[in-house]
C-alpha cells in the first residue's frame, strides 16, 4: 500500500534532466508518507521575477468596501497542480 501512494506522486523520466534535488520519504504520524526534496540549491541557481508584498494596510482598504469573503483551505492543494514539462524536469530526484 505504501509503494503504491509513492508512485502516485513519483513520475518515471526517460532522459536526462538539467537538475536533481536530493528526496527523502517520511511517514507521517497517521502512516501515509510524505515525499520531502531538498531544492536549496535550485532556488539558488533560479532566476525569479521581482514581486513587491502588497502592505496590509493597502489590502484592507481595498477590502474595505466589499461585501463577499471567502476562506480558501489550500491544504495539499499543491499536489493538484500540475507543472509544465519545463518545471517538471528541476523537481527530478
Amino acid at each position: 500500500m505504501e509503494k503504491q501512494g509513492v508512485n502516485i506522486l513519483i513520475a518515471k523520466v526517460d532522459k536526462p534532466t538539467p537538475w536533481v534535488n536530493q528526496v527523502v520519504i517520511c511517514p507521517k504520524k497517521n502512516g501515509e508518507l510524505r515525499v520531502c526534496l531538498d531544492p536549496r540549491e535550485l532556488n539558488k541557481a533560479l532566476k525569479r521575477e521581482h514581486y513587491v508584498m502588497p502592505i496590509l494596510d493597502d489590502v484592507l482598504h481595498k477590502l474595505s468596501h466589499s461585501t463577499v469573503f471567502t476562506k480558501l483551505d489550500l491544504k495539499s492543494g499543491y499536489w493538484h497542480v500540475t507543472l509544465d514539462e519545463e518545471s517538471s524536469y528541476l523537481t527530478t530526484c
